[in-house]
């Protein structure tokens, strides 16, 4: 008896762990489109965490300049990206 009440503890506290985290990202994250323009990029996004859209963007002017010598591309405007927050919700909008 007493091992199923550590099991059902455990398992509450890490329900309580899932739904804490859940809260707080749904609160944190930007709810409204935002912008984020660097030299080659203009990255809209929504739903994520600005870090999250500043990692893409250092990660994708950091790959820019060897992508456009590997597929020996020439001088074009500015590229946009946006970022959807989950997979359903790319997909949801490609599919629409």
């Amino acid at each position: 008896m007493r091992k199923v009440k550590i099991v059902l503890f455990v398992l509450a506290g890490l329900i309580l762990i899932y739904f804490g985290i859940r809260t707080y990202r749904n609160i944190s994250v930007m709810d409204k489109l935002t912008e984020l323009r660097t030299e080659h990029f203009v990255i809209s996004y929504q739903g994520i965490y600005n870090d999250e859209a500043e990692e893409l963007a250092n990660n994708l002017e950091g790959s820019y300049k060897r992508i456009r010598v590997d597929l020996n591309d020439p001088d074009h405007e500015i590229i946009r990206v946006f970022i959807h927050p989950t997979q359903t919700d790319f997909s949801s909008k490609i599919w629409s």
